[in-house]
């Protein structure tokens, strides 16, 4: 079931990053990589790209030159090339590395703006110029903008919305007019038209579907790597990366870690099978992330233990506070398919500097604070109660 749940969560996630790709509104992280990819991908091919369309709009100027009127055969191809080489040389001056998400959206929104402008007007050029030259060269309008549009869509391929509307914008009316002339061999190079684009939008799609399967796949793997599978806690090695990062930021000052232990645990777990401690489990982990939502992290280290990292800076008596309110909420009885109470928390706690001022001395502070915890309780008895349970 768990496996099930997750492909499910799997394309979900996939589909809303289909559905963000194309304009609507979705929220999960992973459309961040999404953009940051679709801009490095399209930042590789820019190069190509303009200098793709300088060269077919001097090609096509060349092919039309005694046929068009002057604004043909040089306003619209030098119009085009300066363009190009202006777009060029804006994203040659940007530092690829290290865009934020929400810049690298906004470079990608105002790529998707030229190239419905570009592709209109290549698209109203090839139309009016299909016109304008006797009919045995019309074919030539077709031939540059199909080779022109599907080189284009083909470096925005990554930006889907900008590669369909290369191929729709530039390509439709240049079809309509190659299968509305009386030339059949025209309207069979029309219909080749036609056919070679609708190839490359499914081309262009399935590459996209390809790219979000692969970061939603890195993203459950690394939720895998990231997180205990039964509470949905961060690991060990996750709390370990965000004490030694909180250690750095904080320059070794007021940074408080706590180890806690399930005491009365093991006995539950034992007469009343692995299901009911897995429901225990997952309960203290809910109970210790209501307690964390000010900065703080919960992670599950294994078996029954888990432990805090509090927000930088705070104060002695407010994690005292927490400590004792972690300690309350873990007596508190657990109700699933058997209600159990009877179980409680031994807790060690250290400080940086004074206990430490790495996380390896932090830790080891810690744990030595908890097993001191667990012997004053069991010397009181408050560990060695066994757990009641109801079925």
């Amino acid at each position: 079931m768990a496996i099930a749940e997750e492909q499910t969560g799997g394309v979900r996630r996939m589909m809303r990053l289909v559905t963000a790709a194309f304009g609507t509104s979705a929220g999960p992280e992973i459309e961040d990589q999404l953009a940051i990819l679709q801009y490095r991908r399209v930042a590789e091919l820019i190069p190509v790209l303009y200098l793709t369309v300088a060269v077919m709009a001097l090609a096509t100027a060349l092919a039309s030159a005694g046929d068009f009127p002057f604004v043909y055969q040089a306003i619209l191809p030098v119009s085009l090339v300066i363009t190009s080489l202006v777009r060029y040389r804006a994203w040659q001056s940007r530092k690829h590395d290290g865009i934020s998400p929400d810049h690298a959206r906004r470079h990608l929104r105002t790529t998707l703006v030229l190239s419905f402008v570009m592709s209109a007007a290549a698209g109203l050029w090839a139309f009016t110029a299909f016109y304008e030259t006797y009919e045995p060269r019309r074919v030539l309008a077709a031939f540059f903008s199909t080779l022109s549009a599907l080189a284009v869509a083909s470096c925005l391929s990554s930006l889907p919305r900008a590669a369909i509307a290369v191929i729709l914008l530039s390509l439709t009316p240049i079809s309509i007019a190659t299968l509305t002339t009386p030339d059949l061999g025209i309207q069979a190079a029309g219909m080749c038209v036609v056919v070679v684009a609708l190839l490359q939008i499914h081309l262009v799609i399935s590459k996209f579907r390809d790219t979000v399967n692969g970061l939603v796949l890195q993203e459950q793997i690394q939720r895998l790597a990231d997180t205990d599978a039964l509470t949905d806690l961060p690991n060990r090695r996750v709390f370990t990366e965000r004490l030694e990062a909180g250690l750095a930021r904080a320059a070794g000052q007021g940074v408080t870690v706590a180890l806690i232990d399930l005491d009365g645990f093991k006995a539950a777990n034992d007469c009343h099978g692995h299901a009911v401690g897995d429901e225990v489990l997952k309960q203290v982990a809910l109970r210790l992330s209501s307690l964390c939502q000010d900065g703080a992290l919960a992670a599950r280290f294994g078996g029954d233990e888990f432990a805090i990292l509090f927000s930088t800076g705070m104060a002695a008596a407010q994690v005292e506070d927490r400590l004792a309110a972690v300690r309350a909420l873990i007596a508190l009885p657990y109700d699933g398919s058997t209600h159990v109470t009877g179980i409680s928390a031994s807790i060690g706690k250290a400080e940086c500097p004074g206990d430490g001022q790495d996380a390896d001395a932090l830790l080891l502070s810690a744990d030595r604070a908890l097993y001191a915890d667990k012997a004053t309780r069991a010397g009181s008895g408050a560990s060695n109660r066994r757990p009641a349970v109801a079925g």
